[in-house]
């Protein structure tokens, strides 16, 4: 696990009701070793309102030293990022 679970961002119509689904757009990875990290999640294409879902990110090095990248969630509000390093042995 990377960090506490947090709430994926709510998304709200124009009189600021909360919708009861947040679409997710994508699950990616970028930065400068996104290839030493995987991820896996249950997330789908969208979420109901007050659901979770889990993200994974596994790391497997291709070499030793340092290695970061950025995990990047995209939805309907925007797009959430999580940093993840890892050090290879």
């Amino acid at each position: 696990m990377l960090g506490k679970p947090r709430p994926v961002a709510e998304e709200r119509d124009k009189d600021g009701a909360l919708n009861t689904t947040l679409a997710i757009t994508s699950i990616t990875l970028s930065g400068t070793a996104p290839g030493d990290f995987s991820e896996t999640s249950n997330c789908g294409s969208s979420r109901k309102a007050g659901w979770d879902c889990t993200i994974t990110a596994t790391f497997k090095p291709t070499a030793t030293g340092a290695h970061t990248a950025t995990l990047n969630i995209k939805d309907a509000v925007g797009t959430q990022m999580e940093q993840l390093s890892g050090t290879g042995k």
